[in-house]
């Protein structure tokens, strides 16, 4: 898959990028689709951080029993392996070969990916909904695993750029988890609108001569909507080749995966135990 990456370390980094750079919408036409949050409004918070919503995540978290099986790689002795150990076959012990092989272990990182995009059509109601419920998947995993998280934004660009496949990524600070930040970023849309798709679809794309508003900006090419399964799996590959990886993919307005937040979390739990 062809794709352009940028990545920065923190929500804070992509803010003051994006400060730097006057990359990021000013509008105050139509304020519900940014949730009700001005452009400054916009900055503080991603500076700062803002955990109004934290509370809302505990309570799906009161719910729900977490149980995550997590594999890791190790060295294990047997008949035949990827090297041999000489002092045993010299010994002739049979079991004289090291071999790599996947073992459960409570200390096996695990990679959660966030797309922060969503069809124009889906309400900032819904996606705080979002949100909220991915925040309490990753308050629950950090507390009995390592986990790294990651949010991005996936689009096209504008003008002559308008079916590219750009991408936004930046880390969340997960030791410990910094749940002003990601109360924030997961859910504003001051955040993943005014900012993250200006930043994704001109500065990433490196079409900064088309920083106005209105111009239309698409799903990335190869997006297979609603659920961008596929998609999240070849990204993956990209992003993160040796990790254990959960894709979130962007929301469609098709999308009804997140009308029970409480299941959607068991879900996911679910989904995590399954991969090898």
């Amino acid at each position: 898959m062809d794709v352009k990456i940028k990545s920065f370390d923190s929500v804070q980094d992509v803010i003051r990028c994006a400060v730097e750079n006057r990359c990021y919408s000013t509008s105050n036409d139509r304020e519900d689709f940014y949730g009700d949050e001005t452009a400054d409004q916009a900055i503080q918070h991603g500076l700062t951080g803002n955990d109004s919503l934290v509370s809302k995540a505990e309570q799906i978290m009161d719910k729900i029993n977490i149980n995550v099986e997590s594999m890791r790689p190790s060295w294990e002795r047997g008949h035949a392996g990827m090297f041999p150990i000489v002092p045993a076959y010299l010994a002739g012990d049979p079991q004289s070969m090291m071999n790599r092989v996947m073992t459960e272990s409570d200390m096996a990182p695990l990679s959660l990916y966030v797309n922060l995009v969503s069809s124009q059509g889906v309400t900032p109601e819904k996606l705080e909904q979002r949100g909220i419920a991915i925040r309490a998947l990753a308050m629950s995993l950090v507390k009995i695993r390592p986990l790294n998280l990651h949010l991005y934004y996936s689009c096209s660009g504008v003008g002559d750029r308008s079916k590219g496949n750009n991408v936004l990524i930046c880390r969340v600070n997960t030791t410990p988890l910094d749940l002003a930040t990601a109360a924030w970023s997961l859910t504003s849309q001051g955040f993943a609108r005014r900012v993250c798709m200006w930043m994704t679809s001109r500065y990433v794309a490196e079409t900064k001569s088309e920083f106005k508003e209105g111009a239309t900006v698409s799903w990335p090419e190869g997006y297979d909507a609603p659920l961008g399964v596929e998609y999240g799996k070849r990204l993956g590959a990209i992003l993160s080749p040796t990790e254990r990886f959960l894709n979130i993919p962007g929301v469609h307005w098709k999308d009804t995966t997140f009308d029970d937040p409480q299941r959607w979390v068991l879900d996911r739990i679910d989904e995590i135990n399954k991969v090898d």
